[in-house]
């Protein structure tokens, strides 16, 4: 069977650490501001760093895009772990949805292999 840590064992985030380094993996993705009303579609990537399970978000400028450049649009920060359940898909809700897994033209989604 599985063996599960105990709740006395700790987690070796040093090892993490010295295994991991440098490792990030590196997801193309898209935040669709467009029912606002100067919103638009950005794209963004998005780096999961492995080394101490952190993430930052960075947008990407096309050229003369008329936009001020910012170095990071979500600076490096931890995942949250506990998260509230997600609604069913088509529900109005207050939170934006960054879809990772493909990219936008126009009104369709197309997957994205890089």
């Amino acid at each position: 069977g599985m063996s599960g840590l105990r709740p006395y064992e700790r987690v070796d985030t040093l090892k993490q650490f010295l295994d991991y380094d440098r490792c990030v993996l590196r997801f193309y993705c898209w935040w669709d501001d467009s029912e606002n009303m100067f919103g638009d579609a950005r794209e963004m990537i998005l780096h999961y760093f492995l080394a101490d399970d952190t993430i930052e978000i960075r947008e990407v400028y096309p050229p003369n895009a008329g936009r001020d450049t910012v170095a990071c649009f979500i600076r490096r920060d931890k995942v949250p772990k506990m998260v509230p359940e997600l609604p069913l898909p088509g529900k109005a809700t207050r939170r934006t949805v960054l879809n990772t897994f493909s990219h936008w033209k126009g009104r369709t989604l197309y997957p994205r292999f890089t």
